[in-house]
């Protein structure tokens, strides 16, 4: 495996079968990722995790992307659990596969130790909470919400470091918005993330921190939540809420099974005893406040049938 300057994976050992999976819809493959959720984050959260080094040493060109220490991490499925991907690798999970014959995948660790003090003080983030919860609990409210943007994230300790680990997303598959000019920003997936971002009170949702589908600029997936449960989100709330408000259309919400927002915000509020259980109590806990409280704010929203903050 080698890794080029565009953070393209070059994996040597996948056959012509494999490379042609690049032409599949990437709304299903998205969808396999997702559907294979559970299976996923057992596989990162329990297999072996080699560290492949820094992100930054790996890739000089994403240098002074991050203010935390960012690296990539090699996931290998025991023979058990290959058996198990080997029933359920279907079109999307073979896209982020590493190797075709051990169903290595690749994951992106933000460990405890790498995360920079000054980041938390300037968010009004306490010290002693480490932003590698933030990670993981917005994968699990996106989860259970039915969003369906955030790759799954686990915790994990690599190396005696605790961190967050998330699936690595291919550029073959979808690249940063940084030199992207033509994102849906009327998508289904824009609008839930316009929302999503509200939720988590996330302050930093720039062109750096989500990805846009290569041949279909209406995927978007949303990475990188450290800066969430923070009280300056209202200072910056984010490319797509931002985008949101000036789109009329696009803001209101429907009360329909056809708009993905109604039924997301809906599932959310569903699913808030499994949410509650599923989230570290250092994040649980602010739920008391109504500021942070996901629960009251998805139905304020769904009473005023806008995307508001």
């Amino acid at each position: 495996m080698t890794i080029d300057s565009d953070l393209h994976i070059v994996y040597p050992d996948l056959n012509q079968e494999d490379h042609e999976l690049e032409i599949a819809p990437p709304h299903e493959v998205w969808q396999d990722i997702q559907a294979n959720y559970d299976t996923i984050c057992t596989i990162l959260n329990s297999a072996h995790g080699r560290d492949l080094g820094e992100f930054s040493d790996l890739i000089p060109e994403s240098k002074g992307s991050y203010s935390n220490i960012v690296r990539l991490v090699e996931i290998t499925p025991t023979p058990e659990q290959r058996s198990i991907l080997g029933t359920k690798l279907n079109i999307g999970l073979k896209m982020f596969v590493v190797e075709a014959s051990n169903h290595k995948f690749l994951a992106i660790y933000k460990p405890l130790s790498g995360e920079y003090p000054g980041r938390k003080t300037e968010y009004q983030i306490p010290p002693q909470r480490g932003l590698y919860l933030h990670e993981y609990a917005a994968s699990i409210i996106d989860h259970y919400g039915g969003f369906g943007i955030v790759p799954p994230t686990v915790i994990k300790q690599i190396d005696q470091e605790i961190g967050s680990l998330q699936l690595f997303v291919p550029s073959t598959f979808a690249t940063t918005a940084k030199n992207r000019h033509d994102i849906n920003h009327s998508s289904n997936n824009w609008r839930l993330i316009a929302v999503f971002d509200q939720l988590i009170r996330n302050a930093d949702r720039h062109s750096d921190n989500y990805l846009v589908g290569v041949t279909d600029p209406s995927l978007i997936i949303a990475i990188d939540h450290g800066l969430s449960f923070c009280l300056t989100n209202s200072k910056d709330p984010g490319d797509a809420f931002k985008s949101i408000q000036g789109q009329t259309e696009a803001n209101i919400i429907t009360p329909s099974s056809s708009d993905p927002v109604w039924v997301c915000l809906n599932q959310l509020i569903q699913n808030k005893v499994t949410i509650l259980r599923a989230l570290p109590p250092e994040i649980s806990g602010l739920m008391e406040i109504s500021y942070y409280n996901i629960f009251e704010n998805a139905q304020k929203m769904l009473d005023c049938g806008l995307i508001t903050s």
